[in-house]
């Protein structure tokens, strides 16, 4: 599932927040989804979808806007906006923290298993690589390794999102395994590559092109990507 369009969107009342994400995703060629969460304070109170049956993407786009004006006419507006709002009011010699959502998103990861919430921790791991959130890090890393190979997927993407070099082993780790499903160690290695520092990146992607037919090597260092279309 490709996110194509995303609206955070916040509403303040008497001091406490409430949150409405709106996704736009692609699942199929010509398949678009209209999805959507519900949070009250670090709380997932509702989440569902728009589309019960993929659409077209113009269908998707009306369906999308529409619900976004209807929640605009509750009185959301768009949390970056609110934040930067919020940030210009309190001074400029204060540090700004994470804005309500990811701090919301951090605490739920934090929580990890442990949490009494009907918010899923997959969801909420997913949402750190969404929202980039480096702070997550090592919470995901330590939630690796349950035997949940959804879980570790979206763990390894999120890092490969927001990480940095220090989850490096752990991805790594993970790529090699070959007790671990085939497509959890492909996203691992896609995250290694993403977070590796320059010369370990340098010889993973030289590693992917070993791996490739002979006649197409040479393309992928020196030629263009329209020649490796079939």
């Amino acid at each position: 599932m490709k996110l194509i369009r995303q609206e955070r969107l916040q509403l303040i009342q008497g001091g406490n927040s409430q949150f409405y994400e709106i996704d736009l995703c692609e699942v199929g060629p010509e398949k678009f989804v209209v999805n959507f969460r519900y949070h009250r304070g670090s709380s997932l109170v509702n989440e569902g979808t728009c589309t019960p049956v993929a659409v077209t993407e113009a269908d998707a786009i009306r369906v999308f806007e529409r619900l976004v004006r209807s929640q605009r006419d509750k009185g959301y507006r768009n949390a970056d906006e609110n934040i930067a709002a919020s940030e210009s009011s309190s001074g400029e010699d204060e540090k700004p923290g994470l804005d309500p959502l990811r701090q919301a998103v951090l605490s739920r990861v934090m929580e990890g298993h442990s949490s009494k919430s009907g918010w899923k921790i997959s969801r909420a791991v997913w949402s750190c690589g969404v929202l980039s959130i480096p702070q997550a890090e090592p919470y995901l890393v330590a939630l690796l390794g349950t035997g949940n190979s959804m879980l570790d997927y979206s763990i390894a993407w999120a890092l490969g999102q927001c990480g940095t070099s220090a989850c490096a082993k752990e991805l790594e780790a993970i790529e090699e395994d070959g007790e671990t499903p085939s497509a959890v160690r492909r996203i691992a290695g896609y995250a290694l590559r993403e977070v590796a520092a320059a010369p370990q990146r340098e010889e993973l992607i030289a590693k992917c092109i070993r791996q490739l037919p002979e006649e197409l090597q040479g393309l992928a260092q020196q030629g263009f990507s329209e020649q490796f279309q079939i």
